[in-house]
């Protein structure tokens, strides 16, 4: 007989079941009694549950196998418990003493399956694997970015995810007594771990370092689910190496931020990052397609510019020796840059350009430099929009005022403009360094050969087109000096004449601090309006001969802020700050207030009309705010990409850098303005203004100058991609790194990003600097710095003919700037400068110089040479989120606009 089989039938049972039992078998009201039945039978006969269950569980027989599967399914559409449960709570909580053979028989076992499984099915999804020759600058970023591996290690290891989930999200002791729910998106203190109640530390998840709200690109998940999505990932790795995609990007993310060999072999170990040898490879390979890609833009038919600077590294050696000393690495970095859809491809035609050399000489008069009525009018309605635009960013009060949104909207129109281009993410290719030092005529022309046969071109093909070629000050000159001296050469690209030079924006907003400074320090015994005096009142630590570009660029913000605020007070008849927290002025109040500084305060006029009544220290004050009101436009500009009104105010630094004795950049703003007036074909002259702006965003009011973007790559290469040891080479740096720095700067930015980093910059700065501008505006209202009192003189040492005499302190750089350029020193520049096509470029003798009259302020402004230091991080800094943009601040660097001028973290520019 089939085993099988049911032995005894329905007609069995009914001969021998009461009939009581078998009328009511299917009245679940009779079910206990059912049970007993069954139970005593079992009993009597003495069968064994185990055989029982068996039996039940592993018969064929339809009939048991069917009740035996209804006994096991479950079915929540019909509200079916899972029959198993109720059995496993049951032999828990009714045999206590079995629940550690229940876990260790059953349990782990089936968890050790699971487990096997999930882990089986996560090695084999291959979008959890980075093949290394996959990887290119393009595709980086979406190759190489943790986004989705949540989603995909809960499709593969949905009962290890939920195991770490209840491991990790459970509440501590301390929350359970205070009944708090858990949070998870925290960042807590190293203090934090002992979680006990009665101990010093409460165990209390604390909610600092949550990402940052402000960010722009978003928030990644919960730190708790970061940290299970980082275990899975390295018990993957640990397993199968293939399984390598969080490994290798967390590899790339410390070895960014600075994490050294050591480190990284023991990252290795853990499972949680790559091999110290597969991040070099990483490096090498995306170093080799970047510049397959410059190479690519070169022989295509896109239009672009070429950057260049100077990166010095210093070789420090550990063991001095005469034939093993330290050195330093002179390199050049060089970077290209797209040019937006717009960009005109006449501008490249050599000839045209060639053919309108020497087209300056015919300005006799200096027209290109003649300020106008027009002019005029421009400077009046763009400082009125920027002091508009500070009086609603910086009044007291404001969070009370209503339509707060509404009103930095009008006011942000206010702003006026020439031509802006739109916003466009600029495609950049960086070419990496090359063993050149560009710092000599020499060096520059070596640069440019390394170019060419970097992209693989003929020198005659290299040499037919206009080929806009970007820098500072000293590389202009040099390419322009090397060009003269080549003139007579056998080819165009031996002469050089196919380099269309422009002097970038960045290093004219650094000099242009250096003027203001130098001119605007002033005494701080004397002159209560001095920025020395109000950088003592404030306690600003730098020192005015180690000067840094963001301290005096901060120092500039806050004093002209605080005058701007102590002057709305005036005008508004208040003389409190508490006052003007009381005022809830609309739109049209602010926009009242702004035209009339504008127009009445911040003008030449004005400063001279007091200096006649002997007041110097009111004059300095209108001149402060004229000069620092034109360093402010200029910035927005720049943010906005606006060339039109860079060149405007161009035009009048022209006068200002000739009246501040700073001559290097006078002449360069005559030298840009006659040749964007005369020399210029309108298609290049288009493009050239295009190439001055990067937008790395594709956002309005988020351009930069094209150097600051090249002084963030140097900063990469030297601060987070050297070598170490004795890898330190030119070879080194630009096998593996220089050229790749910013696709892996794109891989640590998502990465800090997934993981929930905020930013590092200081938060709650905001009460800081407000008390700084009140401090200052209750300065100036006790010293009526902005009221008329005649014979408040200021005197001042000048050398003068070789004699040091006494004068006013007060200068007005734009009137001695001008009387300088129209008592010969135009006549002298076109001189100078002008080419002739029958004699070639007139010998480079430097323009003449006359004696500054400008009062020294015994510091390092006082040097012809800029001393501000400029290679930190806030100085290197660009938009912050917030009003900086709506502002237009940060299109050349310098910090945001709550800096206080602290000393920084520094890369040094001799020493690494």
């Amino acid at each position: 007989m089939d085993n099988d089989e049911l032995q005894y039938n329905d007609p069995f049972w009914e001969s021998i079941l009461p009939e009581a039992i078998r009328v009511s078998r299917q009245d679940p009201k009779n079910l206990v009694a059912r049970i007993h039945l069954i139970i005593s039978l079992i009993l009597y006969l003495a069968i064994p549950l185990k055989q029982l269950l068996h039996h039940i569980f592993s018969t064929k027989n339809q009939r048991v196998a069917s009740a035996a599967g209804r006994f096991i399914s479950r079915r929540e559409e019909q509200q079916i418990a899972f029959g198993p449960v109720d059995l496993y709570s049951l032999w828990n909580t009714q045999y206590p003493k079995c629940r550690g053979n229940l876990e260790e028989l059953i349990v782990k076992p089936a968890a050790k399956r699971i487990a096997l499984a999930e882990s089986d099915s996560a090695i084999s999804d291959p979008k959890l694997k980075i093949k290394l020759a996959d990887l290119t600058v393009h595709s980086v970023r979406d190759l190489l970015t943790p986004t989705g591996l949540e989603d995909k290690y809960r499709q593969h290891a949905p009962f290890l995810f939920e195991i770490l989930e209840t491991f990790a999200k459970s509440p501590n002791r301390y929350e359970k007594w205070r009944g708090f729910k858990v949070t998870v998106d925290v960042e807590e203190d190293e203090s934090d771990d002992q979680g006990e109640m009665g101990s010093q530390d409460t165990g209390e998840r604390d909610d600092e370092g949550k990402p940052d709200e402000a960010s722009d690109e978003g928030q990644g998940p919960d730190r708790i689910t970061v940290a299970i999505i980082f275990i899975i990932s390295a018990l993957l790795y640990l397993r199968n190496r293939a399984t390598n995609i969080l490994p290798l990007i967390f590899g790339i993310f410390a070895k960014v931020g600075g994490a050294s060999s050591r480190v990284i072999a023991t990252l290795n170990r853990l499972g949680v990052s790559v091999s110290a040898r597969t991040i070099d490879r990483v490096k090498t390979l995306l170093s080799d397609d970047a510049v397959r890609r410059a190479k690519d833009l070169f022989l295509s038919n896109h239009l672009f510019s070429i950057i260049f600077d100077n990166i010095n590294i210093y070789v420090r050696k550990s063991e001095q020796r005469v034939d093993n000393q330290n050195t330093m690495i002179h390199a050049t970095n060089i970077a290209l840059l797209a040019l937006p859809p717009e960009a005109d491809l006449l501008g490249e035609n050599l000839q045209e350009k060639l053919a309108m050399r020497g087209k300056r000489g015919e300005d006799r008069h200096g027209d290109c430099i003649r300020l106008t009525k027009e002019d005029q009018d421009h400077y009046t309605k763009a400082f009125t929009a920027i002091v508009a635009q500070m009086l609603c960013t910086y009044w007291p009060g404001r969070e009370r005022w209503r339509n707060i949104k509404e009103m930095e909207k009008t006011l942000a129109a206010m702003s006026p403009s020439i031509r802006p281009l739109p916003p466009h993410k600029t495609e950049t290719y960086p070419m990496g360094v090359v063993d050149v030092n560009e710092g000599s005529k020499k060096g520059v022309v070596r640069v440019m050969e390394e170019i060419q046969k970097m992209c693989s071109l003929s020198e005659e093909d290299f040499s037919k087109k206009v080929r806009i070629v970007k820098g500072d000050l000293g590389t202009v000159r040099l390419l322009r000096s090397a060009r003269r001296d080549r003139a007579d050469d056998v080819s165009p690209m031996e002469q050089l004449l196919y380099i269309q030079e422009l002097s970038e924006l960045f290093h004219w907003a650094l000099n242009a601090t250096h003027m203001l400074m130098r001119v605007h320090l002033g005494n701080g015994i004397q002159d209560p309006g001095s920025l020395l005096n109000h950088k003592d009142l404030l306690g600003r630590i730098w020192d005015v001969n180690k000067p840094n570009y963001a301290a005096a660029k901060a120092l500039l913000r806050h004093s002209l802020i605080a005058r701007l605020l102590h002057i709305a007070l005036i005008e508004s008849g208040k003389s409190r700050w508490s006052d003007l927290y009381d005022m809830r002025p609309d739109v049209d109040e602010i926009q009242r207030l702004a035209g009339v500084i504008a127009s009445k305060w911040a003008t030449s006029q004005a400063g001279l009309a007091a200096q006649r009544q002997e007041d110097d220290v009111l004059a300095h004050a209108c001149w402060f705010l004229r000069d620092t009101l034109t360093f402010m436009e200029f910035e927005s500009a720049v943010s906005h990409a606006d060339a039109g009104r860079v060149l405007k105010i161009v035009k009048l630094w022209s006068y200002m850098f000739r009246g501040a004795g700073l001559y290097n950049y006078a002449r360069e703003a005559l030298e840009l303005l006659s040749v964007w007036s005369k020399e210029l074909p309108a298609g290049l002259k288009t493009n050239l203004e295009m190439s001055w702006f990067v937008n790395r965003w594709g956002k309005p009011g988020r351009f930069i100058a094209a150097d600051l973007y090249v002084e963030h790559l140097n900063r990469l290469v030297k601060c987070e991609h050297l070598a170490e040891g004795s890898g330190l080479t030119v070879e080194n740096i630009k096998a593996r790194g220089s050229s790749c720095v910013e696709a892996l700067d794109v891989i640590s930015r998502a990465t800090a990003q997934f993981f929930g980093t905020r930013d590092p910059y200081r938060r709650h700065k905001e009460a800081k600097v407000t008390k700084d501008l009140q401090a200052l505006v209750g300065h100036l209202q006790n010293n009526q710095v902005h009221s008329l009192k005649i014979g408040r003189r200021i005197r001042a040492p000048v050398t003068k003919q070789g004699k040091e005499v006494m004068r006013s302190g007060v200068y007005d750089v734009i009137s001695s700037g001008f009387e300088s350029l129209t008592q010969g020193g135009w006549s002298d520049f076109l001189k100078e400068t002008t080419y002739d096509p029958a004699l070639g470029y007139p010998l480079d003798t430097g323009e003449g110089r006359t004696e500054s009259e400008l009062p020294l302020s015994e510091s390092a402004f006082d040097n012809e040479q800029n001393p501000l230091t400029y290679r930190t991080d806030e100085a290197l800094q660009e938009h912050m989120e917030g009003t900086g943009a709506n502002l237009g601040l940060g299109g050349v660097g310098g910090g945001d606009d709550l800096y206080i001028g602290l000393p920084d973290g520094t890369y040094a520019e001799t020493e690494m």
